[in-house]
């Protein structure tokens, strides 16, 4: 693959040194011009076939990359740039001006030195780029920010087939490593997101093989960089609901800007909730949270909404009515409770529930009394409970009265005596006076009284755990005492019901 010249008629060298913007110094270039007289000229190709004379400069013309020796001077990798062949009548004069260029690298230099260059020392073979751009914009809108790096390099030639080799060591070991330390203002976009941060861009790549030319384009489209790692998008409205609370929703969109995207907006969208939630404490725990995952393009979209209503957003909550009723000299007072709790599973919200139920039922008498202020002493008079598995609720009815009977000592929910009395009367005597012809009533001798009477009932009602003869056995050794004369038991009948509620009837005369 060499060019051999042995007979040259003339020659002269020019040296052009090449920068970049002035300081950046990539090498420089070895411009020969050559007469040569052609007919001992020779060339061997890759397959090792030999041209000679006017051969072999039509063949090594063909060839991008050539290694040749001019009479005294020496090429290693040169470009023909042109070959001018002269015509002449005369026999063996065979002449050729022959342009040849080079590009080397330009190891020292006085008060230089090559390869603490950055740029060029990164740039393998910089002697043969031909051209190199970058350029770099910003663009802000409200709360989107977008930038832009832009990169063009083309190569004057592929020295030794490694123009691919050379593009890709650049972009990997130089352009995407050292990144321009671009920001104009802290305004909480641009300052933050400056080309150094390292955000994972979308890339447009376009190789040129032909032209041996490489650009490439980086775009970061983001929104509010908040961080180093996420940008976020943020709106939230508020409005009152029919019932008269306030309802709060807050949108948020979350991007990751560097790899694991993934993982790195999971992390971004918890920092985010966090935030969320402390920033509206008053409002207490949200009531929803949602979040969908765009796992490939590391992008969530959070939705969190709140709400002053107590039965939504409280861990525990209890809502109750109470209502009062008159039966017969009595006041019942009924109290109707809602209990419910949160939990992770459904299993857990139920256990949560009867913990908070059971913690709520000495509260029940002081409410009423906060509502009904005569309602100092009351006693429970019945309970109904109701357990929702599904929801996890708790139901609870409960009636109290002010009728002490429902002071029942331990084992019985009902205790009362009842004592219907029919006292005795003065006895007397009816006659008609024989002077005004009416009729009179008199007094019987010695002030003498009727015959009392009337019934005695017991009412007793046991804790059915008491069995059905707890009450019973209560009320048969019950003993009572009329008082002021002598008393005859006429009836003594104990009755129980299905339920165990027991009455005792004793009906009695006295004298």
């Amino acid at each position: 693959m060499s060019l051999i010249i042995n007979k040259v008629s003339s020659s002269s060298i020019q040296i052009n040194y090449s920068f970049l913007d002035t300081d950046i110094l990539f090498g420089y270039e070895v411009n020969a011009t050559y007469k040569i007289d052609f007919s001992d000229v020779s060339y061997t190709n890759e397959q090792n076939i030999l041209f000679e004379g006017i051969d072999a400069l039509r063949e090594v013309y063909q060839r991008k990359n050539i290694v040749a020796r001019i009479g005294g001077d020496a090429f290693i990798n040169a470009r023909i740039v042109s070959q001018d062949f002269e015509e002449s009548s005369l026999v063996g004069n065979s002449s050729c001006n022959i342009v040849l260029q080079e590009s080397r690298r330009l190891d020292s230099l006085p008060g230089f030195n090559y390869n603490t260059q950055e740029f060029t020392s990164s740039i393998p073979s910089p002697q043969y780029v031909e051209s190199f751009q970058e350029t770099f914009s910003f663009s802000r809108n409200a709360d989107s920010y977008s930038s832009s790096r832009n990169l063009s390099i083309k190569w004057k030639q592929d020295a030794g087939n490694q123009f691919l080799n050379n593009a890709k060591l650049f972009l990997r070991e130089f352009y995407t490593k050292v990144r321009p330390n671009l920001g104009y203002q802290t305004d909480g976009i641009s300052e933050n997101a400056r080309f150094n941060k390292n955000f994972r861009p979308l890339v447009t790549e376009t190789i040129d093989l032909l032209n041996l030319s490489v650009s490439l384009q980086e775009n970061v489209s983001t929104s509010l960089v908040e961080s180093d790692y996420y940008s976020k998008r943020q709106t939230y409205s508020v409005n009152i609901n029919e019932a008269g609370f306030t309802e709060k929703q807050y949108n948020v969109e979350i991007k990751a800007l560097k790899e694991p995207l993934e993982s790195q907006a999971e992390t971004a969208c918890k920092e985010v909730v966090n935030e969320i939630i402390s920033e509206n404490s008053s409002f207490g725990k949200p009531i929803e949270i949602s979040k969908g995952l765009n796992k490939d393009g590391g992008i969530i979209t959070l939705n969190i909404s709140f709400s002053n209503d107590p039965s939504l957003n409280q861990s525990q909550t209890r809502t109750y009515n109470v209502s009062k009723t008159k039966r017969g000299y009595f006041f019942d007072y009924e109290i109707s409770v809602e209990i419910t709790a949160d939990g992770k599973n459904q299993l857990e919200k139920v256990q949560n529930s009867k913990t908070y139920w059971t913690q709520q039922l000495s509260q029940y008498i002081s409410i009423i009394t906060s509502l009904f202020s005569e309602a100092s002493n009351i006693f429970e008079l019945s309970r109904s409970t109701t357990f929702e598995s599904v929801t996890g609720k708790i139901i609870d009815n409960v009636v109290f009265s002010n009728d002490d009977s429902y002071d029942a000592p331990s084992g019985l929910l009902k205790l009362k005596f009842t004592n219907n009395l029919n006292d005795k009367v003065d006895r007397i005597s009816v006659f008609v006076d024989i002077v005004d012809k009416k009729q009179k009533i008199q007094l019987t001798e010695g002030n003498l009284k009727s015959k009392g009477g009337g019934s005695y009932t017991m009412e007793a009602v046991a804790y059915k755990s008491k069995g059905l003869y707890y009450a019973y056995d209560i009320l048969k050794n019950k003993t009572f005492s009329i008082g002021g004369g002598t008393t005859y038991i006429t009836s003594d009948t104990i009755t129980i019901d299905s339920e165990g509620a027991t009455n005792r009837v004793i009906s009695y005369d006295f004298i």
